[in-house]
Parts: C-alpha cells; sequence; structure tokens
C-alpha cells in the first residue's frame, strides 16, 4: 500500500511538472460581432485605472495547486494598459476612431478583478461620459475555463476569451448611447 501511494504521489508530481512555463504573454486579437456601427465617431479612451489590491494573476487548480507551484505571471507586461488596448482594439473593429484626448465621447475604465485559478477571471468598471456628464456607469465580468493542467498557451487564450466576453457587451452598451 506505501508503494502505491509513493507510486501516485510522484506519478502526480510529475504530471504537475509538465504544466509547462508558468509565464505568459498577454496579446489581443479584436472580434467585435457586429456592424461597424461606430464609424466615423471619435471616442477618447483613458487609460485603464488598476483598483486590484492583489497585482498577481493568482495560482491555477488541479496539481498545480496541490503542490503549490508559483503563481502565474505577466513579466514585463503592464495588464492594465493590455486591458486598455484590449477595448481600444473592439472600439476600432467596431469602427470608432480611438484618441487619447479631446472632447465628446470619453470612457473611462477602472480594473477590479484580474486573476486565474479554475477560470481566468476579470472584472472591469466602464463609464461613459458624453462632455462631461455621466452617460452610463456599469460592471463587466468575464470569465474563461482554464484547462486542468493548463499551460502559458491555455491560460493566455482564457484571459483573451474573458476579456472578449467583457468587450461585446461593452462596445454594445457604448453603441447603444451615440
Amino acid at each position: 500500500m506505501k508503494k502505491l501511494s509513493a507510486l501516485v504521489l510522484f506519478s502526480a508530481a510529475a504530471l504537475a511538472g509538465c504544466a509547462g512555463s508558468r509565464d505568459i504573454a498577454l496579446r489581443y486579437a479584436p472580434d467585435f460581432p457586429g456592424v461597424p456601427a461606430g464609424t466615423g465617431k471619435t471616442i477618447v479612451l483613458a487609460a485603464t485605472e488598476d483598483a486590484r489590491a492583489d497585482k498577481e494573476l493568482g495560482i491555477l487548480t488541479g496539481f498545480n495547486a496541490v503542490f503549490k507551484k508559483p503563481p502565474v505571471k505577466a513579466p514585463g507586461q503592464d495588464i492594465p494598459a493590455w486591458v486598455a488596448g484590449a477595448v481600444s482594439a473592439e472600439l476600432r473593429e467596431a469602427g470608432f476612431k480611438v484618441a487619447e484626448e479631446g472632447g465628446g465621447l470619453r470612457l473611462e475604465t477602472r480594473l477590479k478583478k484580474f486573476t486565474t485559478r479554475a477560470a481566468a477571471e476579470i472584472i472591469l468598471q466602464a463609464s461613459l461620459y458624453r462632455d462631461g456628464k455621466a452617460v452610463f456607469t456599469r460592471e463587466y465580468a468575464g470569465r474563461a475555463p482554464a484547462p486542468f493542467m493548463g499551460k502559458a498557451a491555455d491560460i493566455e487564450e482564457s484571459f483573451q476569451n474573458a476579456m472578449r466576453q467583457i468587450n461585446v457587451r461593452l462596445v454594445y452598451d457604448v453603441i447603444g448611447k451615440l
């Protein structure tokens, strides 16, 4: 019995080691599913404010949690800048011109959560202003499963899918307020 439990423990440790690199490279490819309704309109996109208490991405479940693997990291990457870039990419895909300064429509975003455990989870608060007056403030959540024994590419894809969920709803809300 002791040999069997030692074999199971060794196999689990070996499998956990196969999970690959824990360093991810955040990427985003826009995928707006609608008509470019924002054509000709300019929206000012403010830098994303980082309101997270913990700046780490978290750890995965499964063997990685059992053997206390180090947190997943996005070394050298500015996560709020990635979020702002993803929002900008989707706005452009929807036909908007995106600017850093100007009047008219202004979108401000605040990152509240960006973690991965059993799923990649992102919570983003967005506020749209027209000529300095609030049009709406909403909280958007995206969640995409992270594979049990996920490699870096799987985790990257999970974050991209979670961000797409947010962006589709956010862009439609912006279009609805034109």
